[in-house]
């Protein structure tokens, strides 16, 4: 879980495989969009304070630690969040079609976390 993981990186990691494995029963992120789509207005808010305290919220609070640290950059954490958020939100909706067959859910995982955290664009020690 995230609360064993020593860095930020490590606490992404975590989330990610945990997400992945969840998302392999149900897909925890689209299930609270599709609840929230179907629900009533006063239940809106309910759900929403829901996905921030169980989802959002932990993910927020470890990538603002990472870059209070300076392991991460200093960006918006916010963004960060949404955009780490998106990645694994398109995995799990990807992941499972053929092109992710063979590979497992954790290495998925991980390969998608390198991505949030390095890019994509090769830096001089990567040439």
């Amino acid at each position: 879980s995230m609360g064993h993981a020593e860095d930020g990186a490590g606490k992404l990691a975590a989330a990610a495989r945990w997400l992945m494995e969840e998302g392999a029963r149900g897909h925890p992120v689209n299930e609270m969009r599709d609840v929230a789509r179907f629900s009533s207005e006063e239940n809106h808010a309910a759900l929403a304070e829901g996905f921030c305290r169980s989802l959002y919220g932990p993910i927020h609070g470890e990538i603002s630690a990472a870059i209070d640290s300076g392991e991460f950059r200093n960006g918006d954490p916010a963004a960060m969040t949404w955009a780490f958020l998106g990645l694994v939100s398109g995995m799990l909706d990807v992941s499972g079609v053929p092109a992710g067959a063979g590979k497992d859910s954790e290495t998925m995982a991980d390969e998608m976390v390198g991505i949030f955290l390095r890019g994509a664009l090769a830096r001089e020690e990567d040439r």
